[in-house]
């Protein structure tokens, strides 16, 4: 579940968020819309704790966090990327870690990119590389800032089924998305943002 009360958030004098309020509870897939540049991302960044902000955001559970720009480790091969936490925060033996990544990168699609480097994957590619980072440590709290951009309309579906098998009535998701066929087709629910208010 997450729970925001009065949550403000401000860049020097310009309000990007202003008196938020709003439940999301367990079983849930929000979608975040609204304009460019009127808060969304702000917000999943203060959800996630990398912002600093005035209010309260009460959070169960462990997050994930998709950024936008994937920020993959250029100097790890795929598979590394996706199993690093697995091994240094969870513990995870390299043999299991890799196992639960393949497993993974079957789902979405490209295990037979397991072994390259960054560098040489499509965006598309790097997308779904990035998506599988977030969703390795199975987070109960899961954030999507445009998880399916760089992604065509066959892999878009994919990432739906395999989003919405992951979430299975227990999980929260919140994403956001300009393409609004993929926000209806996943989300339960719908927010919008517009000038740092939230309807």
């Amino acid at each position: 579940m997450i729970c925001i009360e009065h949550l403000y958030k401000k860049y020097n004098k310009s309000t990007v968020l202003n008196d938020i309020n709003v439940t999301i509870n367990k079983g849930e897939i929000v979608s975040l819309v609204g304009p460019s540049g009127h808060g969304k991302t702000t917000l999943l960044r203060c959800i996630q704790g990398l912002e600093t902000f005035d209010g309260e955001i009460i959070r169960t559970g462990q997050v994930g966090f998709m950024f936008q720009h994937f920020y993959l480790f250029p100097h790890m091969t795929v598979l590394e990327n996706i199993t690093y936490a697995l091994i240094h925060v969870k513990h995870f033996s390299k043999s299991t870690a890799e196992q639960e990544a393949m497993m993974w990168l079957k789902k979405l699609d490209i295990a037979d990119k397991a072994h390259v480097y960054p560098h040489s994957l499509s965006g598309g590619q790097k997308q779904r590389v990035a998506l599988i980072r977030s969703l390795i440590l199975r987070p109960d709290i899961l954030l999507l800032d445009e998880p399916t951009s760089a992604l065509d309309d066959e892999m878009k579906q994919i990432v739906i089924n395999v989003l919405k098998e992951y979430q299975d009535g227990t999980k929260v998701i919140v994403f956001i998305s300009h393409d609004q066929v993929f926000a209806k087709a996943l989300a339960t629910r719908k927010l919008t943002l517009r000038d740092g208010i939230l309807a």
